[in-house]
């Protein structure tokens, strides 16, 4: 039984930082092309002189270019985090749940939700986020339409991770205090057990 708890602890802790490290890297990947356009509004005044001097738009696709590199790079090693927080919590819940695989099924698409972004998804955006970001006339329809798509298609699979990561989180946090009704339960048979024949 208390094997058991501990197992349901390390799932909840692998579990919790898998869907606060998704939260973290989407917030600030969204934050870091919010700051380029915050930041030539109004810019510094030591640095309002050198951007006049480069245009605002040449400006503007500069630091988005390097904004994207950073975040390309971010999310790559988030995702390579994310495949060793996967496979430790599919172990924990393999050897440490004798019920409700429901928990093992949603971890399995979680995973299966992250090597397709690996994979598929997240280089096909770092590749045109970099072509058009440096296109000086503007970019070209069908490839920004490409490019919004992959971008919709990573959102609904992060979507998918964290709704399912929400779901298992709930059920462990019930299972937890079943089990330690339970042990609660036992723990007060003991207590309350008739010794009279060894006591005398």
């Amino acid at each position: 039984m208390l094997i058991a708890m501990h197992y349901l602890r390390l799932a909840a802790l692998l579990l919790g930082a898998w869907l606060c490290g998704s939260l973290f890297t989407m917030m600030v990947s969204t934050r870091n092309f919010t700051a380029v356009d915050e930041m030539l509004l109004s810019p510094k005044p030591n640095l309002a002189e050198q951007i006049e001097s480069l245009r605002r738009e040449p400006a503007r696709q500069f630091l988005r270019h390097l904004v994207t590199l950073q975040n390309t790079a971010m999310i790559e090693n988030w995702e390579r985090a994310q495949f060793a927080l996967g496979i430790l919590l599919m172990l924990t819940l393999f050897f440490g749940l004798e019920s409700k695989p429901w928990l093992l099924v949603f971890a399995v698409v979680m995973f299966a939700a992250l090597c397709l972004q690996h994979w598929q998804l997240t280089p096909q955006i770092a590749q045109l986020s970099r072509m058009l970001d440096v296109t000086a006339t503007g970019a070209p329809p069908a490839e920004q339409t490409r490019l919004n798509n992959y971008h919709s298609a990573y959102a609904i699979t992060e979507i998918v991770k964290l709704g399912l990561g929400g779901l298992m989180a709930l059920g462990l946090a019930k299972r937890r205090r079943h089990r330690s009704r339970r042990v609660e339960g036992e723990i007060d048979m003991i207590d309350d057990a008739d010794h009279s024949h060894i006591n005398g």
